[in-house]
């Protein structure tokens, strides 16, 4: 009996030093993907967020290069559709007194979920993230999110030739700026792309060259520009695409570009209306 123990004792020995020998197989990156964190890879949204209140109704845009020129004055019965967001108006019950879409307080502190200034968009308040909406064209996914301001600064300035992959363009006459997968195919593009342009006006697509770029993964944002309770400004100008992490008291972090500036990592009070682009896990 003895004997059998000890050979037993031994065979078990040998498989957890096997085990632990093995070399875990390394992550594949999904192709046409975005790393936003060491081995953290997303796909965008294929369109901006929209909102439209009188039918309570969310969608993506039909096009990526589709933007509003209705969002002054959002009421609770307008039909036109809005894309530029109070931070965290996502109409669920987040404790704040700004919830809703169509929210246009210009106090910062109605923005608070959970009446805290110190929340993110996550956690226990996880349902102010647009990505916990129903979304009616979004194939009944609920993977969706904001991205959190560390992950845009990342998809910027972190990732593997980051600074090539992003350039100013103008497709369908709707400026805006281009974000490029990581296992984009420059050399094929070079033809008909600048790359780090700083004009909206170098690169021009229509929605035929635009849908064969997309089809590898290129994601366009629109420049929306952004709101402040009934006014807007900068539309066509520049864009404004909200993260889910506050910054101090009244603010929220945000990316911002314009042929004047690209900031990864900007930040303004939070009853800003801004563009939303959501994220999902890429598997």
């Amino acid at each position: 009996m003895k004997k059998n123990c000890f050979y037993t004792c031994l065979a078990m020995t040998a498989l957890v030093a096997l085990a632990a020998c093995k070399k875990e197989e390394p992550q594949v990156q999904p192709a046409h993907s975005f790393e936003v964190a060491p081995g953290s890879y997303v796909y965008f949204a294929p369109a901006n967020l929209q909102y439209q209140a009188s039918g309570k109704i969310w969608r993506f845009a039909e096009h990526p290069y589709d933007i509003s020129a209705t969002n002054a004055n959002p009421t609770s019965t307008s039909s036109n559709w809005i894309d530029l967001f109070g931070w965290g108006t996502s109409g669920q019950n987040t404790g704040a007194v700004a919830n809703m879409p169509y929210a246009n307080s210009v106090t910062e502190s109605d923005y608070y979920p959970g009446g805290s200034y110190s929340t993110d968009l996550a956690g226990d308040y996880a349902c102010a993230d647009w990505g916990k909406v129903q979304i009616s064209n979004a194939g009944g996914s609920y993977d969706w999110r904001t991205p959190t301001a560390a992950e845009w600064n990342h998809l910027l300035t972190v990732r593997l030739h980051c600074d090539s992959l992003y350039t100013l363009a103008t497709v369908e006459k709707i400026p805006g700026l281009i974000l490029f997968p990581d296992d984009w195919n420059f050399e094929y593009w070079s033809m008909v792309l600048k790359y780090q342009n700083k004009s909206y006006t170098d690169n021009k697509f229509d929605s035929a060259l635009w849908s064969q770029m997309a089809e590898q993964g290129a994601v366009f944002l629109p420049a929306s520009g952004q709101r402040l309770g009934d006014s807007l400004s900068d539309f066509k100008l520049s864009g404004c695409y909200w993260s889910s992490t506050h910054v101090g008291a009244y603010g929220a972090y945000f990316f911002g570009f314009s042929p004047k500036f690209l900031q990864p990592n900007a930040s303004k009070g939070r009853r800003y209306g801004m563009s939303v682009r959501l994220i999902r896990p890429a598997r």
